[in-house]
């Protein structure tokens, strides 16, 4: 049985929705046109979902998991023109769309298969770092190790 691709975008937003409360209402298919079109990079296929429920949510300790696609401030758009200028990486159709509990951006990139490589740019190391290609999986493994990080100082 093939899965709704709206299925995984909403596993996400529900079980961030239940434990933070932190979701912004969803973003439209105009303004996911116009981040695309400003960035030079069709969206991945969760990532169009995922904004079409949310345009935006906060993880543990506030950590934007999923950037407003444009504004004012720290965007979608703001961050992948930042991770532009990252040494040392290819960062051609990243799109960096959040950062983990470290602070560190979160980028994706669709690859040819339709999969997606996922990465963590650690900017000490001037190096991505290989997440997975399961955003759920990615986001609940980065809140377990800041639960871990957060239960060990005290």
């Amino acid at each position: 049985m093939t899965e709704n691709p709206a299925q995984p975008a909403m596993r996400i937003k529900e079980y961030f929705q239940s434990r933070y409360d932190l979701v912004q209402p969803p973003a439209t298919d105009s303004d996911i046109i116009q981040a695309e079109e400003i960035i030079q990079i069709r969206f991945p296929q969760i990532l169009r979902e995922l904004y079409l429920l949310c345009n935006g949510f906060c993880g543990p300790i506030g950590s934007p998991y999923l950037l407003p696609l444009l504004g004012e401030s720290l965007s979608l758009i703001d961050f992948t023109k930042m991770i532009r200028d990252f040494p040392s990486e290819d960062v051609s159709g990243f799109i960096s769309f959040g950062s983990n509990a470290a602070s560190h951006p979160l980028a994706m990139r669709e690859l040819e298969d339709g999969g997606l490589r996922i990465v963590c740019c650690d900017p000490e190391a001037s190096k991505f770092i290989e997440l997975g290609n399961d955003l759920f999986e990615v986001y609940v493994e980065d809140e377990r190790r800041c639960q871990e990080d957060v239960g060990n100082l005290s």
